[in-house]
């Protein structure tokens, strides 16, 4: 179970990025489709906003290894819904705290028109609800999985510790590795 320290830290981590992407989409409702916006206030926006589709879709990806690591280790689908974040509190402070990031970054941009908050509701909030639905299935799965996937390491790394022997023994376990070639010669074996 994830504290709730925890918990608010991801939910800021995931919000900076999403509140771009609601800005783009609200920006592509206010230009007509075209989220990047000719203008001096919008300069950064097009770096801004391939980095942020990069971090994200780098995030999924290694969520994405994890779970397919802890389906392959235990060899089924690993979930405790008990540990699934609320969906609710999710989407209510993922929104939240995009609409700040937006109306924050739209007052450094010198928008002023009234407008900027409905676009910003209208952009974020759908960005926030599909934040919220996937926070909320990985939270349920990531866990357990990493859990599991740290149990199988923990085990491979215990049966691969080697045991003290004595040189008497190593050698004997060392020649009975070795295969025999035709004509009854085989490789030396070290002393």
């Amino acid at each position: 179970m994830m504290s709730r320290p925890r918990r608010l830290a991801g939910a800021v981590a995931l919000a900076l990025p999403l509140s771009q992407l609601g800005h783009a989409l609200a920006s592509a409702l206010r230009h007509g489709g075209n989220p990047l916006e000719p203008g001096a206030a919008h300069r950064y926006f097009a770096l801004d906003l391939g980095t942020v589709l990069a971090v994200l879709a780098v995030t999924l990806l290694a969520c994405g290894m994890v779970l397919a690591a802890a389906r392959r280790a235990s060899g089924r689908t690993v979930v405790r819904r008990r540990s699934a974040w609320p969906l609710l509190w999710l989407f209510l402070g993922l929104a939240a705290l995009q609409l700040e990031l937006l109306l924050v970054q739209e007052l450094l941009e010198g928008a002023t028109t009234a407008d900027v908050a409905w676009r910003g509701l209208a952009g974020q909030l759908p960005v926030a609800a599909l934040g919220a639905v996937v926070m909320h299935w990985l939270s349920a799965r990531l866990g357990p999985a990493v859990r599991a996937v740290r149990a199988r390491a923990w085990a491979q790394l215990v049966a691969l510790t080697p045991v003290a022997t004595s040189p008497r023994q190593h050698a004997a376990q060392l020649s009975g590795l070795a295969v025999p070639v035709l004509g009854g010669r085989a490789p030396p074996v070290p002393a």
